[in-house]
């Protein structure tokens, strides 16, 4: 469970498990305008907060995250032992 509070980033990609609000994800997007979300929406990490604390359940690894799949990146978990890592 994650918490966000107003004015942060999201930390990785979730859903919102508790609160309503606005969150700003014009860098990952392009959408120049906040986008509401309240429980059981999907958040982006690396999303800014704009509104009040709200509680998140992350969903991908930050390998496989919305942004890394845009940007083309992937980082392996580091194990070496997947086809991925090896």
């Amino acid at each position: 469970m994650l918490q966000v509070v107003r004015g942060a980033k999201v930390p990785a990609d979730g859903e919102v498990v508790s609160g309503e609000g606005f969150v700003d994800e014009a860098l990952i997007t392009g959408e120049s305008m906040p986008v509401a979300k309240r429980p059981g929406d999907r958040v982006i990490g690396g999303a800014v907060n704009t509104e009040v604390g709200r509680q998140a359940r992350a969903r991908q690894a930050h390998g496989l995250s919305s942004l890394a799949l845009r940007v083309g990146v992937w980082v392996g978990c580091g194990c070496r032992a997947c086809s991925r890592c090896a």
